[in-house]
């Protein structure tokens, strides 16, 4: 039987002090700009009101502008720009395409580095909306995706009732999706947009007929649509940075027809198809990019059930009912959701996960107990560092799911201009093994992570109060959203400089033992 949870379930609880707090980052809201030529934003079977009420759970919870494009008058204006909005959801159906002058300013907001998210369906749904959109329309299949026996169907197991049926993308089995894994050795951990506390994030909604994610061809020609010249896919160690198909998943339905009904679909050839794209766009100054290859992975449907058998939160009558429990498996799909939101907010904001990261698991079990200032004097040795990163490092990690501290400490590299050292700290594949040239190095990577993360814990927790309850008074005292990135940053270059000597000693008394 899979797990259920109370409909109000949060996987990593809000706790009650947090509203005291909260008006101190503000800066950190994510502003959201969710468009759609087709779905609507209700109840309705194609809205998609599930789907965003999951996505306001995130902490900081996301400020969700939504606008249906041609709807009104409403286009890609002036108005959509950084300054405005941090990052653009597209859910394209079949409205009118967007105009040469829509897509200059969607190219501008990605340049900037403002997030893109994009996905439609099968045919050409979506290719309208998304299909122009620069690295997006190389990222998904947006032509016309066969609805025949060559089409993409996860409907692959049947429902309760044993029957495989049109109406099974409806029940409470979801497709299962196959993640990529990124490291080695003992350190392996899916992209950041699969992780969670509950395991990794290896389902989504089921539907007859997807479309698929791709990595692109010809990465290294500029975008020379609607008369822009646009270096789509910048190069980074001396090649296009390429999206990357962070999860897979097999389509090989077989139907017969519900009892009464003329709806049916014959088996089709079984394909293995890439179910979400990406593209770290942070690497080379741009705006991440995220493709899925179904908006049915979102929409009322596909989530609440309206089918022949009832699916998470929903009666058998197709009423839904937010007060029934869900499984697990919808928790799962819901943080995919805010995983994306996350992934995708501006590098410019990354000193937010920084602090509010820390800051809540500073008060959570097992921090609340275990954490201990790093012993003076400063500069402190090595060691000490590494076991507080270490219990930083299981606390992030209970929170989030493996490998979270890595992307904080990526990040802090970068802002300390040691980003080159990144590659061997995180365990995403680094450009040198993407082309079968593996880094190899007598520095243990998961150390030196752990040696980051602590040190970097304590540059932004030891000065705080022993009770979250005394947080909101000091942080009117003394909050500086400059200085907060100034210690991040003092601190990873402090952590590298222990790391050096510490590995300098370490190979010295090698050669000896050598020698």
């Amino acid at each position: 039987m899979p797990r259920t949870f109370p409909s109000d379930f949060e996987i990593r609880p809000i706790p009650d002090w947090w509203p005291d707090i909260f008006p101190f980052f503000t800066r950190c809201t994510p502003r959201v700009l969710v468009v759609t030529d087709g779905l609507s934003f209700g109840s309705a079977d194609f809205g998609l009101a599930r789907f965003l009420a999951e996505l306001a759970k995130a902490v900081p919870a996301p400020t969700i502008t939504t606008q249906v494009h041609n709807f009104g008058g409403w286009t890609f204006d002036a108005t959509v720009t950084t300054a405005n909005y941090d990052q653009i959801w597209l859910f394209g159906s079949s409205g009118p395409a967007l105009t040469a002058a829509e897509v200059s300013v969607i190219a501008t907001f990605m340049q900037a580095g403002g997030g893109m998210f994009a996905t439609g369906d099968h045919l050409t749904l979506g290719k309208a909306l998304c299909g122009d959109v620069p690295r997006v329309r190389k990222m998904r299949d947006w032509q016309n995706v066969p609805m025949s026996i060559d089409r993409i169907d996860t409907v692959t197991n049947p429902g309760p009732d044993q029957r495989t049926q049109f109406d099974d993308q409806s029940d409470d089995i979801p497709q299962r999706i196959f993640p990529m894994y990124y490291g080695s050795g003992s350190s392996w951990t899916v992209h950041p947009l699969l992780r969670s506390p509950l395991g990794d994030i290896d389902v989504l909604p089921d539907h007859p007929h997807e479309s698929e994610c791709l990595v692109g061809i010809k990465l290294f020609e500029d975008y020379t649509l609607h008369g822009l010249n646009i270096d789509e896919f910048p190069d980074i160690a001396g090649a296009p940075l390429a999206p990357e198909i962070v999860a897979w998943s097999v389509s090989a339905g077989r139907y017969l027809n519900p009892p009464g009904s003329i709806v049916g679909k014959p088996p089709t050839n079984p394909k293995l198809f890439g179910a979400i794209s990406a593209w770290d766009g942070h690497r080379v100054g741009r705006g991440r990019v995220v493709c899925d290859a179904t908006w049915h992975h979102f929409i009322n449907v596909n989530l609440d059930g309206t089918g022949a058998v009832a699916a998470p939160g929903n009666n058998r009558n197709g009423l839904r009912d937010t007060a029934l429990n869900f499984t697990q498996d919808f928790h799962q799909i819901a943080q995919y959701y805010r995983n994306v939101l996350d992934w995708l907010v501006p590098w410019n904001r990354r000193w937010c996960r920084w602090w509010i990261d820390l800051v809540l698991e500073r008060y959570r079990f097992p921090l609340f107990e275990e954490f201990v200032p790093l012993p003076d004097p400063h500069p402190c040795p090595w060691d000490p560092r590494v076991a507080l990163g270490a219990d930083v490092d299981a606390a992030l990690e209970r929170a989030f799911g493996p490998g979270f501290a890595d992307q904080l400490v990526a990040a802090a590299l970068e802002t300390a201009d040691l980003g080159e050292l990144a590659e061997y700290v995180r365990p995403l594949a680094s450009d040198d093994e993407q082309l079968g040239k593996r880094v190899r190095t007598l520095v243990d990577g998961v150390e030196l992570r752990r040696g980051i993360i602590g040190s970097i814990a304590d540059a932004l927790l030891r000065d705080l109060p022993p009770s979250p309850e005394q947080l909101g008074k000091f942080l009117r005292d003394d909050h500086d959203d400059d200085e907060i990135a100034r210690r991040v940053a003092a601190a990873t270059r402090e952590a590298w400089d222990a790391a050096r000597n510490h590995h300098q000693e370490t190979l010295k008394a090698t050669a000896r033992m050598l020698g």
